[in-house]
């Protein structure tokens, strides 16, 4: 029995280890399927967690993609846009530099006018180049209407007397319009005029001559022949004076001289001395008329001759006066005040005056201030430039001087009138 029991405890005891042993198993398992589906759990979160930041990643790719896209359209556009906005200008600018040199060039009324119709659609009117031309022009519609009105002078003029056809000339001359055809025809009428005024003249001395030398000739066929052949071309030159009637009635004395010589020797010496006696007084009372009127006729070709010559002074003075430039193009323009304006520029006007002057040009002194420029194209001062020289026509002949570096400067120099 106590065997038995002893055996019925050991078995108690196997079956209680066993159990412990089965629990302690079954307990083992579950630990490791705990810790395996936990371990499984970790793997199957940290999968998840690798996807969702692999999405993650992939969406901020797009998103930094597509962000790059819009930046990219939007640098395309506006480099797009500042082409055009680039291009634009430059076809302004071309457009703008053309119209100025187009104003720069033109030389006609037209061809101003035109230009000047342009800058304006360019916003170019109060521009430098648009401003000179429209002063050109204005010189070139006063130049139309002066040399207008000189040819009609030349034109009223050929009915006139010399003094006048020459002064009329003389502002042709000035205005460079010497060889149109009103300047030719009043010069052939005025040389026509002149050659018969001479020719009249001379007649008219023959005239005198032969008069006064017929109460000395004898026998008095030789001083009805001189008479004769001066009335002969008085009578040619339409002459109708006091001379032409002294001369006839001078031959008519001749011819009675002739006469009573021929009717005696006793008769001829008294009516040949009655015939000197009235031949003197005729003479005399000539010779007074004719000195009263030479000497008026004189008088009147002195005041004549200063007239001309104020006349011809003014108009060389106003030869100066104008727009002056040299082989780069408009230098500075003359007033006829004294003052000298220069293209703002360029630089400053100051002044002018008249030196001296003579029968074929003057000589003047200009004085301005042109600017010098920094080696960027900018101005930087106005240095005083003096040009002195001689102006015949259109021509300035001289010479430039400045001060530089505090001593004088001095080059020859030339330039026409524009």
């Amino acid at each position: 029995a106590a065997k038995a029991a002893e055996e019925a405890a050991a078995a108690k005891a196997a079956e209680e280890a066993r159990i412990a042993a089965e629990q302690e198993e079954a307990a083992r398992v579950a630990e490791e399927a705990r810790i395996k589906a936990e371990k499984e759990e970790a793997e199957r979160k940290a999968e998840e967690a690798r996807e969702k930041a692999a999405e993650e990643q992939r969406i901020a790719a797009a998103k930094a993609a597509e962000e790059a896209r819009i930046a990219a359209e939007k640098a395309a556009e506006a480099a797009r846009i500042k082409a055009e906005q680039e291009a634009a200008a430059a076809k302004k600018k071309a457009a703008e530099d053309a119209c100025k040199k187009t104003l720069a060039a033109a030389g006609d009324v037209a061809a101003i006018d035109a230009a000047l119709a342009e800058a304006s659609k360019l916003d170019l009117a109060d521009c430098a180049e648009a401003v000179a031309a429209a002063e050109l022009k204005a010189d070139l519609v006063a130049r139309a209407k002066a040399e207008a009105a000189c040819k009609d002078s030349l034109v009223a003029s050929r009915g006139m007397d010399p003094i006048a056809m020459a002064a009329a000339l003389a502002e042709a001359s000035v205005l460079g319009i010497a060889g149109c055809a009103e300047a030719k025809e009043t010069a052939a009428a005025k040389d026509a005029l002149e050659a018969r005024i001479a020719s009249e003249k001379a007649a008219l001395g023959d005239l005198v001559a032969a008069t006064a030398g017929a109460s000395t000739q004898w026998p008095p066929a030789a001083a009805i022949a001189s008479l004769e052949k001066a009335l002969d071309a008085a009578e040619t030159l339409g002459l109708a004076s006091d001379e032409v009637s002294d001369a006839r009635e001078a031959l008519v004395a001749a011819a009675r001289i002739a006469v009573l010589a021929a009717e005696g020797e006793g008769v001829a010496p008294k009516r040949k001395a009655a015939a000197r006696a009235a031949d003197a007084w005729k003479i005399a009372r000539k010779v007074e008329g004719l000195t009263a009127e030479g000497r008026a006729r004189v008088e009147a070709r002195v005041a004549g001759a200063a007239k001309l010559q104020a006349y011809l002074s003014d108009q060389r003075r106003g030869a100066t006066v104008g727009d002056w430039g040299d082989d780069e193009g408009f230098l500075f323009r003359i007033k006829p005040d004294g003052v000298v304006d220069v293209l703002p520029s360029r630089g400053e006007g100051v002044s002018w005056k008249l030196v001296a002057e003579d029968d074929l040009a003057v000589t003047i002194e200009a004085t301005v201030k042109l600017y010098q420029y920094t080696r960027g194209g900018r101005p930087a001062s106005a240095r005083e430039h003096v040009y002195t020289g001689t102006v015949a026509g259109d021509a300035f002949s001289g010479a430039v001087s400045t001060t530089m570096f505090g001593e004088k400067a001095e080059a020859d120099f030339s330039m026409r009138k524009m």
